[in-house]
């Protein structure tokens, strides 16, 4: 059997939710989040989810996790509001979620749509093995004799587009260069020649996917958005989530408590600093978060970007 998955990621603001919208509306789909600030309970508008006046339909239960959807301009999104602000949530649990999501969706002739920008859930849906592939002790012994040179050589030779994609310092890295050796003898890396290959193993079906990613041509541009958002989520009331969770208890040890802005905004409830130097923090450490998103992101050979 074969089947198709779309992947939407990229910078914040960039409106990721909105193409998918009109991507599903064309193509049967239903949207998976996979940001990591938005499958918390209890935090809307911090997080920005796009949830409109739908209320939240519960379909299944996944061990202590909250599987359903919102149904946002006439398509469901699914994935936000799984746990508790105080639950830790890992990128293998989002793994468990979203496999559980493809499934059901195929099940019912739905194309699933992934959207988010936390690139550590869909890069561990995509790349990651359950087995964690098990060193080769004869094979690193062989390659432990080779020169850096001849290591370089060697994946260049058997892997040419994983070593392009490798980084300067990864390069440089002998460690670094026998693992990737390593597995691409196994078969089962990350590769960009064959996107679907491991994902194929967990689905148990060939698997046709896009991957799409958005950013933006200016770094002012972005900022400016990024600016704008941050007053938007003040008039709807951000400060009042925060407290209300806040007085229920919760604190900034808590998982879901860590995103950008809530520690600022607790110091504001808290009357240690104002609003305005809350928003100039919360201001730049978005600013910084969006250039380690991207850097991230660019490293994927995978990602056909789109500049807006």
């Amino acid at each position: 059997m074969h089947s198709r998955i779309h992947i939407i990621t990229g910078q914040t603001a960039t409106g990721k939710t909105n193409h998918a919208i009109q991507l599903a509306k064309t193509c049967n789909g239903d949207i998976i989040n996979f940001d990591s600030k938005q499958i918390y309970k209890d935090i809307d508008i911090l997080p920005g989810k796009d949830k409109g006046n739908s209320s939240f339909i519960h379909t299944h239960s996944l061990k202590s996790f909250d599987i359903g959807y919102y149904v946002v301009d006439g398509v469901k999104i699914w994935l936000y509001d799984i746990v508790k602000p105080n639950i830790l949530f890992s990128a293998d649990d989002y793994e468990q979620c979203a496999l559980f999501v493809i499934h059901y969706l195929r099940e019912h002739n739905r194309i699933p749509i992934f959207v988010g920008g936390t690139y550590l859930y869909i890069k561990y849906l995509l790349y990651h093995t359950s087995n964690n592939l098990e060193p080769d002790l004869r094979l690193r012994s062989e390659l432990g004799a080779l020169s850096k040179s001849e290591l370089q050589q060697k994946l260049l030779l058997l892997n040419p587009v994983i070593f392009n994609s490798m980084n300067s310092s990864d390069r440089e890295n002998p460690y670094r260069l026998i693992r990737k050796i390593e597995l691409s003898h196994m078969g089962k890396v990350e590769n960009p020649i064959d996107l679907a290959y491991i994902l194929d193993s967990k689905l148990n079906e060939e698997t046709e996917i896009s991957f799409e990613g958005y950013s933006f041509r200016s770094k002012e541009e972005l900022y400016k958005l990024i600016e704008m958002r941050i007053e938007k989520r003040i008039k709807e009331g951000v400060l009042d989530e925060i407290q209300t969770l806040y007085n229920n208890g919760y604190t900034t040890q808590d998982p879901g408590m860590k995103s950008l802005g809530v520690r600022e905004l607790i110091k504001v409830i808290q009357k240690e600093t104002t609003l305005e130097e809350a928003k100039t923090k919360w201001l730049y450490k978005e600013r910084q978060y969006a250039k380690r998103q991207i850097t991230f992101m660019k490293r994927d050979p995978h990602i056909t970007w789109h500049s807006i």
